[in-house]
Formats: C-alpha cells, structure tokens, sequence
C-alpha cells in the first residue's frame, strides 16, 4: 500500500483534488452568479408585464390614458410592455427557421406592422407555427386580418439566433424563409428601415391566427443554474472526500511498516 500511496502518489492526488476544487468553487459560484442574474431577468419581465402598457405610434389614448410618445429612443422601452394599433404587411412577412417549440421543428413569424397615425414600421414576433413534414421549404398559410389590429407584447431589441456555422445569405426579393435576422437585413430586403424594436407579442389578440406564443422566457431558468451549481460543490465535496481518504490510507500503511519495521 506504502508503495502505491507513497509520497509521490499523495502529491499527486493532493494537486488533483486541489485542481478539482478550484474548478468546482468557480464554476459553483458561476452558476450562482448566473441564477441571480436571470432571477432578476424574470423579475424585470414580470413587473413590466404588470405595469400598463406603453402606446407606440399616434394611436388613440386607450382606457382614460394618452397615447405615449410617438416611437421613443429604442434604448427606452427595452423590456418594456408595449402596444400598438396599426395594420399587418403579410405580404412581407419573414419566417425564421429552426425554432422549435416542445421538440417539435417550426418556424417563428415576424410580420411589419404599419403604426396608426405613424409612417413607421414596427415588427411584431407573432408567433410561432409548425413547419410542413413533408417540404420544409414550403411556408404555411397565414391567417392575418387584413385591417387595423392591436398587437400587445413587450420590446426586446434583438432576437435569440441559430448558430451561423457560414456566412448568412442575401435572401432575394422572394425568399421569405431566413435563418437569420438582423435589421439592417431586413430593411434591405423590404425597402423600408423598420423602428429598431421588436414587438414580442405575448397577449393573445382578438382574432385568431393560429400561432402559438408560449415563449421560452430568457430568465426562466435560474432554477436549472442552481442545481449545475449544487453539482460542481458535489463534485468538489467528492474531491476533498477522495483525497481526504487517500491521505487516510497512506498514514495508516506508514504506521503499519513503521511498526514492522
């Protein structure tokens, strides 16, 4: 036992559970760190989902309140709840593919609305719908009304993306069917530069168009980081257990040979 657990193979050990308890604090601490922030992330999300929803555009004042500014700087509603009347552009929807929803492929709906009482545009993340099994080029039919709607959601300034493994492709004038969004892409293929914000609509309409808009919430998963975090301080726990009994082991065979000695 002296000879395997000899001094050189307790240094080793030492400097191995001594690495291994570096990492598993850091990256305990990490996913802690982690877990707060998206904590506060839901936070954010559920008091503005609360809070009264800001007008866009020169709508109308909606139940008693005026109409809030006419497209505020982007960097000021941000996360906030917002609305707005206007009407859809179907005929410049975009569908961005591989989004999945319950392990099911789909696509995501992104549609320009014109602003009532505005010459802007705003678009709106409508929902998300089932890409066809059997041609996965082909798009689904949309159900979109034709006159004025209100779309009510909250404003994020981008959008979560695929993985872009090459570079992202021009789309022409018909394709309709992106990987990828940016705004400046868009304002190329459409011809118009769309206010810079992204309505994430989340308050089903009153009509129907049969899109799911279930969201997968950035901040809701603190919960998972919390428990990567109870497994790197198991890992360390182990590691100090481990080398805990190796130096146990090692003493007691030096006893034993000191006393046959």
């Amino acid at each position: 036992m002296v000879a395997f657990y000899g001094r050189r193979g307790i240094a080793v050990a030492s400097a191995a559970a001594l690495a291994l308890v570096v990492l598993g604090v850091s990256l305990g601490l990490w996913q802690l760190r982690r877990a707060e922030e998206k904590a506060s992330m839901q936070s954010a999300q559920d008091r503005a989902a609360a809070a009264p929803a800001l007008e866009l555009g020169g709508a109308p004042a909606v139940g008693g309140r005026p109409a809030g500014e006419i497209l505020p700087p982007p960097s000021a509603i941000a996360g906030a709840h917002v609305q707005a009347i206007g009407v859809f552009e179907a005929s410049r929807s975009v569908f961005l593919d591989n989004r999945t929803r319950k392990g099911v492929a789909g696509l995501h709906v992104l549609t320009p609305l014109k602003l009532a009482g505005a010459s802007a545009h705003v678009l709106v993340l409508r929902g998300w719908v089932a890409r066809d099994p059997a041609d996965r080029n082909r798009l689904p039919a949309l159900q979109t009304p034709p006159g004025p709607v209100r779309v009510e959601g909250m404003a994020v300034a981008d959008l979560q993306q695929p993985m872009m493994l090459g570079e992202d492709p021009v789309p022409g004038p018909g394709d309709r069917l992106w990987q990828h969004f940016s705004f400046e892409k868009f304002a190329r293929w459409s011809g118009t530069p769309p206010y810079p914000v992204i309505v994430r609509q989340t308050v089903e309409p009153d009509y129907q168009d049969g899109l799911a808009r279930d969201w997968n919430q950035p901040g809701a998963s603190f919960d998972r980081h919390r428990a990567y975090a109870f497994q790197w301080f198991a890992l360390t726990a182990a590691a100090i257990a481990t080398w805990l009994i190796l130096l146990w082991r090692f003493r007691g065979s030096s006893d034993v040979e000191r006393q046959a000695g």
